[in-house]
């Protein structure tokens, strides 16, 4: 089988990771005497790489962030909050407790910076996100919530 065959094969059986890396691979492996088991080997981590990038770019999509924070890009010396806890928090050991984090502080303190970059490392650890603002929670749960019961009241005595 050609090379431009074995290329289309590929994309056809959509592995694009292995598509990508395989003239690297392929010349790597020949300049290296490697074997077909460790070409194969890279072509598959290829592959693996490829899908987790794809998977945590879609969950990104999904979670609906308004923007992109980093822990890294927050100046503790700024703002109150305890950095110790934050890091720890950043590590995402509350997710597998499943324990719930609450961000207060008055405006400019850094609760949507902090929040988005907790969630934000939680994707990129293979967690799945859902960003709300304060007004579009309340928004989608008054939306939920069933209408009002009609209550009929009598005036006077029964």
């Amino acid at each position: 089988m050609e090379r431009h065959d074995m290329l289309l094969k590929l994309k056809a059986l959509k592995l694009h990771g292995m598509a990508a890396a395989f003239d690297e691979v392929i010349d790597e492996g020949m300049k290296r005497s490697r074997t077909p088991f460790d070409v194969l080997g890279r072509l598959l981590a290829a592959e693996d790489s490829e899908r987790h990038a794809r998977s945590i770019r879609y969950q990104m999509t999904v979670a609906k962030f308004p923007e992109y924070r980093e822990l890294a890009n927050f100046d503790f010396t700024e703002s109150p909050v305890n950095e110790q806890q934050i890091r720890a928090l950043h590590e995402g050991s509350f997710i597998d407790e499943t324990r719930n984090i609450v961000l207060v502080g008055g405006p400019g303190t850094g609760k949507s910076h902090l929040g988005l970059a907790l969630a934000i490392q939680a994707v990129k650890t293979n967690r799945r996100v859902r960003f709300f603002s304060v007004v579009d929670l309340v928004n989608r749960l008054e939306q939920r919530k069933p209408p009002a019961s009609k209550v009929a009241w009598r005036s006077g005595s029964p």
